[in-house]
C-alpha cells in the first residue's frame, strides 16, 4: 500500500474515532467553533472526506490533468471566499444532510466505510480520482464553475482537475 492511502487511513480511523466520542453527540445540535457552522454540520463535513471515497473509488478514472492536492488547493477558488457565498452555504448544508440521521448513525457509518477502505485501499489500483463537489479553481486551464453547479448538478466535464490517489 502506498504512503498516502496508509496516512488517509489513519486520518479516517482518527476522524472516526472523533465521530463517535461522547462529546460530540452531547454537543450535537450546538454551534461549532467554526462561524455558521453547528457541530452537526462540521461533523457531517468531517465525515463525507471519508465518505465519498468509496464512490470515488467505484466511478470513472478521471481524465483530467493530475495535480497535487497542495496546488488543488492553491488554485481553489473558494478558499477566502464569503461565508455565504453560494459554495460555502452548500458545504454547509450537504454536511447537515450528511448527519441528519444522528451521531450515532453518522459515527456507525463513518467506521463501517474505514473497515471498507482498509479492504478495497491497499489493492486497488493507482489512478487518478476527482470529486464533483470540488470547487472551481483559479487556474487559466480550469473551466469555471457554471452557475448553481454543486456536487451531482455538475457534470463529469465541470471540473479539469483530478488528483492521484
Amino acid at each position: 500500500m502506498t504512503e498516502i492511502r496508509g496516512l488517509f487511513l489513519a486520518a479516517a480511523t482518527a476522524a472516526a474515532d472523533l465521530l463517535a466520542a461522547p462529546e460530540v453527540a452531547a454537543a450535537w445540535h450546538e454551534p461549532s467553533a467554526l462561524a455558521k457552522l453547528s457541530v452537526r454540520g462540521l461533523a457531517g463535513h468531517l465525515a463525507g472526506q471519508v465518505l465519498f471515497v468509496p464512490p470515488m473509488l467505484d466511478g470513472p478514472e478521471a481524465t483530467e490533468e493530475v495535480i497535487s492536492v497542495h496546488d488543488y488547493y492553491a488554485r481553489a477558488a473558494w478558499i477566502g471566499s464569503d461565508l455565504d457565498d453560494e459554495f460555502n452555504t452548500g458545504m454547509r448544508a450537504l454536511g447537515e444532510k450528511d448527519a441528519a440521521q444522528g451521531p450515532e448513525a453518522l459515527a456507525a457509518r463513518v467506521a463501517a466505510t474505514v473497515e471498507e477502505l482498509r479492504s478495497a485501499l491497499p489493492s486497488a489500483p493507482s489512478r487518478p480520482v476527482r470529486r464533483s463537489s470540488w470547487g472551481p479553481t483559479r487556474s487559466p486551464w480550469t473551466a469555471s464553475s457554471p452557475p448553481g453547479c454543486w456536487r451531482s448538478r455538475c457534470t463529469a466535464t465541470t471540473w479539469r482537475t483530478a488528483w492521484a490517489y
